[in-house]
């Protein structure tokens, strides 16, 4: 215990010159916030931050580290800024149920992102990376920003139509289940859709809608745009879409 303590504080004298005024190995259970960013770390380089149980913010951008293995049990942590990081996948944390805000924006990320175990999730950014979907987006009842710009989504599954039978044999739209109504900031701008759900008509929260930089063609129906009643910003700049005429009745409704 006494070794992962005084590797604690010599990572801590490090990264701020010296250690605070008054400062006690007993002080690191108290606390709940720390800034490791930018100063060339890798993941080999920090102890098991589990040593901070009160742990609840931790920014750890722009440095070298491949894995969050040392992230395992700090079951705290609300708030995780691990942006510029070669990371390729949130497995390691995937057990941090508590999390509330992830930005991993220009890491390294690819393929499909899950989200099933955050179930309290409210922000996700994950900007300049290479994903192509996002999985158990439904499990984030709580989530009002999504902002996943500049990856490789081009028919995801969660703006794809989801039907299924039920015991009647009845087609039932699930496309709801993939989408939490909770958004109220969708950004999928740099990407390469063609379309947009019809499902997104059940956002009713929604304020921002993001979809410029794609490869657009058409728009939703005007009956589907009418839905988004909080809409406020929509950005559809930058695409393959004809004409705009399909608009002109939702945005005078």
């Amino acid at each position: 215990m006494m070794h992962i303590i005084a590797n604690i504080l010599s990572i801590i004298t490090l990264l701020i010159g010296v250690l605070p005024s008054g400062f006690e190995k007993k002080d690191i259970v108290k606390v709940t916030r720390l800034d490791l960013s930018g100063k060339n770390l890798r993941a080999e380089d920090l102890p098991d931050l589990a040593e901070f149980p009160l742990l609840q913010k931790l920014n750890i951008k722009k440095n070298k580290i491949e894995h969050l293995n040392f992230l395992r049990n700090c079951k705290h942590l609300v708030e995780l800024c691990a942006s510029d990081n070669p990371l390729s996948s949130l497995d390691d944390v995937e057990e941090l149920t508590q999390l509330q805000t992830v930005i991993v924006s220009n890491c390294k990320l690819f393929g499909t992102l899950k989200l099933d175990n955050f179930k309290c999730l409210r922000t996700l950014i994950a900007t300049s990376n290479s994903l192509t979907d996002l999985s158990g987006l439904g499990q984030c009842p709580d989530l009002t920003t999504l902002v996943v710009s500049g990856n490789n989504l081009s028919s995801p599954s969660f703006l794809s139509r989801q039907r299924e039978k039920d015991k009647n044999g009845v087609y039932i739209d699930k496309s709801h289940l993939h989408l939490p109504v909770s958004l109220r900031k969708l950004s999928l701008s740099h990407n390469n859709l063609s379309r947009l759900s019809r499902g997104i008509s059940r956002l009713h929260a929604l304020r921002e809608l993001r979809a410029n930089d794609n490869n657009l063609r058409i728009l939703p129906p005007p009956s589907v745009l009418k839905c988004l009643r909080s809409l406020s910003v929509l950005d559809i700049g930058k695409n393959n879409i004809g004409s705009v005429a399909q608009l002109a009745p939702s945005l005078s409704a």
